[in-house]
């Protein structure tokens, strides 16, 4: 939802982006079949009224000025790898972009619980690049389907499921939170400065398992 009656869809099939201006009684394709355009759920641009900001490709992200007709993609989070379908994407209230990845598991006959990551990157909208990818501390396993949400400047979540390897059948749901989401820069007490990645404060969320057993990862 944008403004007072203004509602997005986003529709898989063929990439197809309608709009409504009257609370969804009548809406308008805005574009489809795009290469530029996103491929899961878009946000509001809180820097423009017109504009829109989503996932692009496992690794980037795209931004429309003009009500979704037309996109430039941003590619080049060079996050680890990632298990979703769902493209990990949030925007604060600055208007900062940010992309998260969560990978390890393979699918069911994964015997191998060791070695996943969960990594994050930030999205500067003024330089319009990404900044260093950052590895979020998790516990040792396997990750997969990662979700992330952003509120005030800075302040990011992202959660995922893991299993770890002393329970190779449950699967847990860990989430990670930051208050700097894309860095800080600091000036030292000699007048110098230097830049401080973002911080994460790490917990089990589930505290015990939300599914028991293999997960199917054909959708």
């Amino acid at each position: 939802a944008g403004g007072r009656d203004e509602v997005y869809l986003y529709v898989n099939t063929f990439q197809q982006i309608f709009r409504s201006n009257d609370g969804g009684l009548t809406w308008r394709l805005q574009s489809q079949n795009n290469s530029a355009g996103p491929d899961a759920k878009m946000y509001v641009d809180p820097l423009n009224q017109d504009g829109l900001i989503g996932p692009h490709n496992p690794q980037g992200v795209t931004i429309s000025a003009d009500n979704g007709k037309t996109w430039k993609a941003y590619d080049g989070a060079k996050l680890d790898k990632t298990v979703d379908f769902f493209g990990a994407v949030a925007v604060d209230k600055a208007g900062n972009a940010y992309r998260a990845a969560a990978g390890g598991y393979t699918g069911p006959g994964d015997s191998k619980v060791t070695g996943g990551t969960v990594t994050f990157n930030s999205f500067d909208r003024k330089a319009l690049r990404w900044g260093k990818p950052v590895r979020i501390p998790a516990p040792d396993g396997d990750m997969l389907w990662p979700w992330v949400v952003a509120g005030d400047d800075g302040h990011v979540a992202v959660a995922w499921l893991q299993r770890l390897p002393a329970h190779k059948d449950r699967f847990e749901m860990y989430v990670a939170a930051t208050a700097n989401a894309h860095g800080t820069t600091v000036r030292c007490s000699n007048g110098s400065t230097r830049f401080v990645p973002s911080q994460w404060t790490v917990a089990d969320a589930s505290h015990g398992p939300v599914h028991v057993g293999d997960i199917c990862l054909n959708g």
